[in-house]
């Protein structure tokens, strides 16, 4: 970090016009750590880590799927797929999903529609 760093935003507040803050770090004062500490397990509500869907929603984790099959993700996809298209629809259909078109059409019966093979029409 160089000896001073200046972060600079512009805020417009309630059309009153620009309102400029500064935040300074001084090297001097202190420098930053070299690593960052280990990270602590953390608990919100009922979840635990572990228990997160998104588990790397803010980027801390490789995105990549390497990274993620590191983490434990993907971890029964390839048995979920050898089950076939249409386990796959029955479980949707049981399991209520509806969309988010505003009409609340159920997913699985839309799936549905969209595994028929072609006729050879457009």
């Amino acid at each position: 970090w160089p000896a001073s760093v200046r972060l600079q935003t512009l805020i417009r507040v309630g059309g009153r016009g620009p309102l400029t803050t500064s935040c300074r770090y001084n090297a001097a004062a202190g420098a930053p750590p070299a690593t960052p500490p280990p990270q602590t397990k953390t608990k919100f509500g009922p979840l635990k880590d572990e228990d997160r869907i998104f588990q790397n929603l803010y980027g801390r984790h490789d995105w990549r799927l390497k990274g993620a099959m590191s983490r434990g993700d993907w971890y029964k996809t390839k048995e979920i797929v050898l089950k076939g298209p249409d386990w796959i629809i029955d479980e949707i259909k049981k399991s209520g999903l509806r969309g988010r078109g505003g009409a609340g059409f159920p997913s699985g019966l839309k799936w549905s529609f969209m595994n028929k093979p072609s006729d050879g029409r457009p």
